[in-house]
């Protein structure tokens, strides 16, 4: 396999501009626009090198026989040949011939408005626009049911297809999955960005931030290979609102008491089979099933109120809103040459039950399906309180 030609000519236009409407320097509208470029996901140049070498074998073992001599040898005298020739058809992955990087075009206008001697009020629009983005395709599928989709690999019973479909084997008979990474997928992402800022005077601050956005793009991994930008539709990244706050008094006696606010709205989430393959082409990644033509599907298709023929689509629910508010009251004191400041903080001071939204069970088939689950992450657990100290000297 040939090495992908280095691209050289990604050229970066942008111009940008402001203009003070009254000369006073108080009311301000400003915009740009641009070309960015980014560079190519690292992992898919390794990926290629490391799989097409064919000197690459992943191999997972278990001690299912509590063989207590098993650590010695694990793989029971086997060799990289051996464990090679147990893996079938060799996958590979390769960079599509003539594939430039992934680039977006970004323009913004807004204007600015200073409010008396502290207070600043700014409002701009935001978007943004690719037909460059990654997308990934397996291209050893034979091509094609009378519904444009891949004819399943082996023969068998395929309910999403309409019962038993007489497999086709794979084009390329030497290799199993040959996935093309490729640059023709499509964002678009819409926002309004609202910031409120006034300075420290008689003794408080504070910022406020509101954002209103529509995120929309291609699948990284599409339904129908033979067909990407039919995936185009909700963004596992869109989220509709957002809000951001925070603040600084300077209370009596010399403490001070400041925090952070966060709300936003629910997160688009993606729904999944649960590993279910309903295509036949040995992968579950991106599938989404039609509700009514397979039972074990039910579950996420009530949820989501589909009728029977109606297919799943896209990020097709959110994750529940999240408000969180946390806040520090501390104060200074000074002994000679040292100075100490005590610390008291409240996380999630409402005590709030918020959500992580990759915690969401995303398989149609389990009853659970759209339910939020468990999540270590910080900004999704409970009231928390701590006390610290911070020490110059």
């Amino acid at each position: 396999m040939s090495p992908a030609k280095n691209d050289t000519d990604n050229f970066q236009p942008r111009i940008g501009a402001t203009f003070d409407v009254l000369g006073t320097g108080r009311t301000v509208v400003r915009g740009g626009f641009g070309k960015y470029y980014d560079q190519v996901y690292l992992n898919l140049t390794y990926n290629q090198r490391l799989q097409n070498s064919g000197r690459n074998v992943n191999v997972t073992v278990f001690n299912t026989n509590n063989d207590p001599n098993f650590a010695r040898d694990p793989l029971q005298g086997r060799g990289f040949e051996d464990l090679r020739d147990l893996g079938g058809l060799r996958n590979v992955s390769r960079i599509q011939s003539g594939a430039e990087q992934p680039h977006t075009w970004s323009g913004s206008v807004g204007v600015a408005q200073q409010v008396g001697d502290t207070l600043a009020i700014a409002a701009d629009y935001v978007y943004q626009k690719s037909s460059a983005m990654l997308v990934n395709v397996d291209s050893n599928l034979a091509c094609c049911l009378p519904n444009g989709y891949p004819i399943p690999i082996n023969s068998g019973n395929y309910p999403e297809l309409g019962g038993f479909v007489q497999g086709a084997g794979r084009p390329d008979s030497n290799f199993g999955a040959i996935t093309d990474y490729t640059f023709q997928g499509k964002a678009a992402y819409h926002g309004l960005q609202i910031a409120v800022t006034r300075r420290m005077a008689n003794n408080y601050q504070f910022g406020l931030t509101y954002l209103l956005s529509k995120n929309e793009d291609t699948s990284t991994s599409p339904l129908n290979p033979f067909d990407p930008l039919a995936d185009y539709g909700r963004s596992s990244q869109d989220q509709r609102h957002r809000l951001t706050a925070n603040w600084v008094v300077r209370l009596p006696w010399a403490f001070n008491f400041n925090g952070i606010l966060y709300a936003a709205s629910g997160q688009a989430i993606g729904a999944s089979t649960g590993g279910i393959d309903i295509n036949g082409d040995l992968s579950s990644g991106g599938d989404r099933p039609t509700c009514g033509l397979d039972p074990r599907f039910n579950p996420g298709c009530s949820v989501l109120g589909l009728a029977a023929g109606e297919r799943v689509p896209r990020n097709p629910f959110r994750s529940d809103s999240s408000v969180r508010f946390d806040v520090r009251l501390s104060r200074t004191f000074s002994f000679a040459q040292v100075r100490v400041e005590p610390l008291f903080e409240v996380f999630n001071l409402f005590n709030r039950e918020n959500y992580d939204p990759a915690a969401y069970q995303t398989s149609l088939a389990n009853a659970r399906f759209g339910q939020p689950g468990r999540s270590s992450a910080l900004p999704y657990q409970p009231r928390q309180i701590q006390l610290g100290a911070r020490v110059w000297f």
